[in-house]
């Protein structure tokens, strides 16, 4: 079963199985003026992979340098 990545301007991000599990590597800057809208459904599809195999999740944020975490309404 495949896993998403994302690749914008300035970010990378993908997921990996490792055996039953799942690393989630970001990489770069979330710089957007709502994040959630590209991550939202990135985190979901990631969500119900590990959901459909009981799956552990680890997130490696070392390489995140900056995320813009503000939602504009």
């Amino acid at each position: 079963m495949s896993l998403p990545s994302l690749q914008l301007e300035g970010l990378k991000a993908a997921a990996f199985w490792d055996g039953d599990n799942i690393k989630l590597t970001f990489i770069g800057e979330i710089d957007l003026e709502n994040p959630a809208e590209v991550l939202d459904p990135f985190l979901q599809e990631v969500h119900q992979k590990a959901s459909s195999k009981t799956a552990e999740v680890a997130v490696n944020l070392k390489e995140l340098k900056f995320m813009n975490l503000i939602k504009q309404i």
